[in-house]
């Protein structure tokens, strides 16, 4: 479970870094007064190379409403290999 969790979290931490200069560049701060996530849990969530961190429900909700994508599109395996 540690393994599928820790493999979620890369994904995450990955379309996060990838959305965030999809259309236009997306600084941190801008995306934390967008979604109301603090700018450490961002910073962290975009860094998280070894997929160490856990983060809410509700605050992938915030964070992809805020990126306007579904919840599911920051979890994606494939989000940016199909376009």
């Amino acid at each position: 479970m540690d393994t599928y969790i820790s493999e979620v979290s890369k994904r995450l931490s990955n379309n996060l870094r990838m959305l965030m200069v999809q259309d236009r560049v997306m600084k941190v701060t801008e995306l934390s007064k967008k979604s109301g996530v603090s700018v450490a849990a961002i910073s962290r969530m975009r860094n998280d190379y070894l997929g160490k961190s856990h983060y809410t429900l509700d605050t992938l909700a915030k964070l992809a409403k805020a990126l306007e994508v579904d919840v599911a599109d920051l979890l994606k395996n494939d989000l940016f290999q199909s376009k």
